[in-house]
């Protein structure tokens, strides 16, 4: 009871993975059906063959035999030796051709489930709010991506297989009644009696295939969050302890995968032997106490117990893996379900439109431990003017941006675009309006060009050009012998730190944004890059509405507007001329530090 309870638990999630593949799946079914019936009928046969063979063109007297010989009375063909061989060998090519359309369709949906079931997940992560991903661990979206979908598909697979285990199962069955009843009641009694007494084995490789599943999502955050941070890694002289932590979980993964495996194989290595004794016993018995039992029956009835014990073995054997795999499957229905709880609410419905001002109106916002980061923040930006927002580490600063970003929502107060509340507008339409420069620009391994248009379709060459001369990138890409195809390295690695940051505002810039955000693009830059940046920001100044957060003065000391935050809360606001002419103001005592 114990298994088929466990089974039952696993059709809930496997019925949602797929439910869409049902018409299929039961074409499935008919074809093992088909397939095992065709089998099992083609070992009979051998019966009337034998004894028309042994006894002079008598067919034998089992119902099978006399159906086929009732058949082919029907079909008017002569009961010779010769259409036997045939029947035979066209029953198993019938089988082997019902297999071939079974393994293919198998295949197929095996195929199409991998792609959809990834091409979902892969869309319902992109559609989930920034707080939920924030949550996830490195490795984790990717391991759920890569391997669990795969092993959720090859948990189908075996699944189908014992769809026709079953089936062939079923028909030797059948087969077998025909020739002994009371051999075949013993057979399935034993085979029950064996299956029962390796369920606690089912039961610690479920327990076991939970934990390896765990695990594997955390190496792979191990190896993710290592190589990601190999340089710190190298450069700090840690690499002994790093390898120390992945040898502990590689040999902890190592342990559960051997035990997984040990239990496995206890569950399979006896059942061929305890066939092959019940075989034999049940030829002494019959030897003994039925000595006219048909010898040609016999070996027919041998042969398919034997068979009959082998599916039994297969079938367990399938049962181990189907337990094991089974969590893949849980995790990947369970975090599609999690995540569409956690999609972007309120994509809005009114189209962008700025001429005048964006304005912050009392806008608060907390994280889940409700310590405000934001506390009654108001403020007007102009269209086409150029604002700069300093402030010490932990003020609000790149809080703020992620709230124009709407990957957050104020907990009160509104954000208004010519007095419109942001998040009533297309999110679609608001985000590609807006162009953003992280600190650490994300670049692709590939070319220039393309880290420029960044997967944007309507961006042109001459966009691309344009934007990198925007970017003063244009005359050094020139300088480069492949010129814009010239590969920027994995994550940016064969660019310099000052180049990185104006291929991320050529990016930007490329899709003509009406309202730009840099978060602190210069923190890292010699004077040369940062002259640059700035010679950009300031080319830009009227035609754009530039957000600009920095810790360098330099690169905000020509803004329309500066805009101080502490703690959450705007302690200035006032042009950078008009605050340095107040000795008290935080900008006056940082950038008159910055320059003694």
């Amino acid at each position: 009871m114990n298994i088929f309870f466990k089974l039952k638990s696993l059709l809930t999630p496997f019925r949602k993975a797929f439910g869409p593949y049902k018409v299929k799946i039961i074409f499935l079914a008919i074809l093992g059906l088909l397939s095992g019936l065709f089998e099992a009928v083609g070992v009979n046969a051998l019966i009337p063959l034998f004894s028309f063979i042994n006894h002079g063109g008598a067919a034998g007297d089992d119902i099978v035999s006399k159906a086929i010989v009732f058949i082919f009375s029907l079909l008017r063909i002569e009961v010779r030796f010769a259409t036997f061989i045939i029947l035979i060998a066209f029953l198993f090519f019938l089988k082997a051709i019902a297999l071939l359309i079974f393994n293919y369709i198998r295949i197929v949906i095996r195929s199409e489930f991998e792609r959809e079931r990834r091409e979902a997940l892969l869309r319902k992560m992109l559609a989930a709010n920034w707080s939920h991903l924030l949550t996830r661990r490195v490795g984790y979206l990717e391991t759920l991506l890569m391997v669990d979908v795969s092993m959720s598909a090859k948990l189908f697979e075996i699944m189908a297989d014992s769809l026709v285990l079953s089936a062939s199962l079923v028909m030797y069955l059948l087969v077998a009644l025909n020739i002994s009843w009371l051999v075949t009641l013993s057979t399935i009694l034993i085979g029950g009696i064996f299956f029962v007494l390796m369920s606690p084995i089912l039961h610690w490789i479920k327990i076991l295939a939970r934990k390896t599943a765990t695990l594997n999502k955390e190496v792979t955050h191990l190896v993710g969050e290592s190589t990601a941070g190999l340089k710190t890694i190298k450069a700090f002289g840690i690499t002994r302890p790093f390898l120390d932590e992945g040898c502990r979980y590689f040999d902890s993964l190592r342990r559960f995968q051997v035990r997984s495996s040990l239990f496995g194989t206890l569950a399979t290595v006896f059942v061929q032997p305890v066939s092959v004794v019940y075989i034999l016993i049940i030829f002494a018995i019959m030897r003994i106490y039925d000595p006219d039992f048909s010898f040609v029956a016999m070996a027919a009835l041998a042969y398919l117990v034997h068979r009959i014990f082998t599916y039994i073995q297969t079938v367990q054997s399938n049962l181990q893996h189907v337990v094991d795999l089974a969590p893949y499957l849980h995790d990947t229905t369970a975090y599609e379900e999690a995540v569409e709880r956690e999609s972007e609410e309120n994509l809005g419905h009114q189209p962008f439109s700025f001429i005048q001002e964006l304005t912050f109106e009392r806008v608060c916002f907390a994280y889940t431990n409700n310590q405000p980061v934001l506390n009654e923040v108001s403020f007007k930006i102009n269209h086409g003017t150029f604002v700069g927002i300093i402030g010490i580490s932990g003020a609000g600063k790149t809080t703020l941006f992620d709230l124009l970003l709407r990957l957050f929502r104020p907990t009160s107060g509104e954000i208004r675009l010519d007095g419109v509340p942001i998040h009533n507008i297309l999110l679609r339409d608001w985000r590609a309006n807006l162009g953003y420069v992280p600190q650490d620009v994300f670049l692709l391994n590939d070319t220039i060009e393309n880290n420029i248009r960044f997967f944007n379709l309507t961006v042109t060459t001459s966009d691309i050009r344009e934007a990198a001369k925007l970017a003063h990138l244009d005359s050094f890409i020139q300088t480069l012998p492949d010129g814009y195809q010239t590969l920027v390295g994995e994550r940016g690695a064969r660019r310099s730190a000052g180049q990185r940051p104006r291929v991320g505002i050529a990016r930007a810039l490329a899709r003509k944004p009406i309202i730009l955000l840099l978060d602190e693009v210069t923190s890292a830059l010699d004077g040369e890059s940062e002259l640059e940046i700035q010679r950009a920001i300031e080319g830009l100044k009227g035609q754009t509405t530039i957000l600009v957060i920095a810790h360098r003065l330099s690169t905000i000391v020509k803004a329309d507007k500066l805009v101080v935050l502490k703690h959450g809360r705007i302690t200035e606001e006032a042009s950078p001329e008009e605050l340095l002419k107040d000795k008290k103001s935080y900008f006056y005592r940082v950038y008159n530090n910055a320059n003694t």
